[in-house]
C-alpha cells in the first residue's frame, strides 16, 4: 500500500496554505484507509526563535474539525528540524549534484558535508561534472571554500520510519524548500514519490536563488533557476523580463466578482455568507477612522467554539491570531468575535 507523507503544514506557515488545509484534511478523512500509514513532517523550531510543539499541531487540527481523534492518533508525526539541504538549494546547486554528494556521506558516516576532505569533495566534482584537473585548476580554491562555508547535513529525525516506504504520496511545502528536501531524501532511499499537487503550496521564496554562488558552478550548471514554476502562486510573468531576474514575476490583479462591485457599503450591515472563494463571511464593518469597508472572515470547513465549547482551542485560535491587538472594524477582529 501507499503512504501519504505531509510536510510543514503547521500554524507557522497557515498564510501560504490556508485554503489547501481544510481541503487536505477532508483528502485524509475521505481515503486514510486507502494508506498504509500517514508520515507528517513539521519544523518545532524556525528562524527568529518561533517554536510549535506537537500539542500546537494537535490544536491547529482539531480546529478544524474534520478528521477524527482516531485518525489524528494514527498519524506519524515527526520533528525534521529546518533547512539541512537548503544553504546549498538556495543558491541553485542541482539535486542531482546533491543527491551524490549526500550518498558519499551515507556510505562513509558523515553526516556534515564541511567534513568532507578536499581530495574526496574534488574527486566528487569532477566525476558529476566530467571535467579533468586542468579544467577547474583556476577556480577551484573558491568553489572548494564556498562548500565549506556552506555545508549540508543530513537531519537527525528517525530515519526508520521512511526507509521501509516503497511508494508515497507527497503534498505540503512549500515546493522548491522544505517539500523538495524531502522528496530528495525519499528518493535516496529508493521511494517512488508522487506528488499531489492540489495540496502543495508554494511562496515567493521558492524561486528566489542567491546569484552570489561562485562562477565555476555556475559555468558547468545549467540548473541555476526551476524551469517548471517561472512565478509562484497569485502571481505571472511580467512582460519582457528574464526567468529568474528580479521583477520577473507581478502580482495578478484580482477579479472583484459581480456581487462585490454591486454591494458598496453604504451603512453597518450584520454578517452574511461571502461568495469571496475560501471565506465563509462579509460584512460591512466600521473602521477605526470612521469610514465604512466590506471585510470578508472566516475559513470555510472551520468549526468555531463560539461562546461556549472546547476552551483550549478556543485560547489555541486567539493567540495565533493576536485577538487582543485586533484592529477595529478588521477581518481579524470579526474572527476572533466568532471564537
Amino acid at each position: 500500500m501507499k503512504s501519504l507523507v505531509i510536510v510543514d503544514i503547521q500554524p507557522l506557515y497557515h498564510q501560504h496554505h490556508r485554503d489547501i488545509t481544510p481541503k487536505l484534511l477532508e483528502y485524509i478523512e475521505d481515503n486514510s484507509n486507502s494508506y498504509e500509514n500517514i508520515i507528517w513532517f513539521y519544523n518545532s523550531k524556525e528562524y527568529g526563535g518561533l517554536e510549535e510543539t506537537i500539542d500546537d499541531m494537535n490544536d491547529y487540527i482539531g480546529d478544524f474539525g474534520i478528521i477524527s481523534e482516531e485518525q489524528f492518533e494514527s498519524i506519524i508525526f515527526i520533528d525534521k528540524n529546518h533547512g539541512f539541504f537548503r544553504s546549498w538549494m538556495d543558491t541553485g546547486v542541482d539535486e542531482d549534484y546533491i543527491k551524490t554528494v549526500i550518498e558519499h556521506m551515507i556510505d562513509n558516516g558523515n553526516t556534515d558535508s564541511g567534513k568532507i576532505d578536499e581530495k574526496n569533495f574534488k574527486m566528487l566534482f569532477k566525476t558529476f561534472f566530467k571535467v579533468s584537473d586542468d579544467d577547474i585548476v583556476d577556480e577551484w580554491s573558491d568553489e572548494y571554500e564556498f562548500f565549506q562555508d556552506n555545508p549540508i547535513n543530513i537531519p537527525q529525525f528517525n530515519w526508520g520510519a521512511i526507509k521501509g516506504l516503497k511508494n508515497v504520496d507527497l503534498c505540503g511545502g512549500s515546493k522548491g524548500w522544505c517539500l523538495a528536501e524531502i522528496r530528495i531524501l525519499l528518493e535516496l532511499v529508493d521511494v517512488e514519490v508522487n506528488q499531489l499537487t492540489n495540496f502543495i503550496y508554494i511562496t515567493k521564496e521558492d524561486n528566489v536563488k542567491n546569484t552570489k554562488f561562485n562562477k565555476l558552478y555556475e559555468k558547468l550548471s545549467t540548473q541555476i533557476f526551476e524551469k517548471d514554476s517561472p512565478c509562484w502562486d497569485g502571481y505571472e510573468r511580467t512582460p519582457n523580463t528574464k526567468e529568474g531576474e528580479k521583477g520577473s514575476c507581478r502580482k495578478k490583479k484580482r477579479k472583484t466578482p459581480i456581487s462585490e462591485k454591486s454591494s458598496k457599503c453604504t451603512k453597518v450591515t450584520k454578517k452574511a455568507s461571502s461568495d469571496r472563494k475560501g471565506k465563509k463571511w462579509t460584512k460591512c464593518a466600521k473602521q477605526a477612522d470612521g469610514s465604512i469597508k466590506r471585510i470578508h472572515w472566516g475559513q470555510k470547513g472551520v468549526k468555531v467554539t463560539g461562546k461556549s465549547g472546547n476552551t483550549k482551542r478556543k485560547k489555541s485560535f486567539r493567540a495565533r491570531h493576536n485577538c487582543k491587538n485586533a484592529k477595529k472594524g478588521s477581518p481579524q477582529e470579526a474572527a476572533c468575535k466568532d471564537w
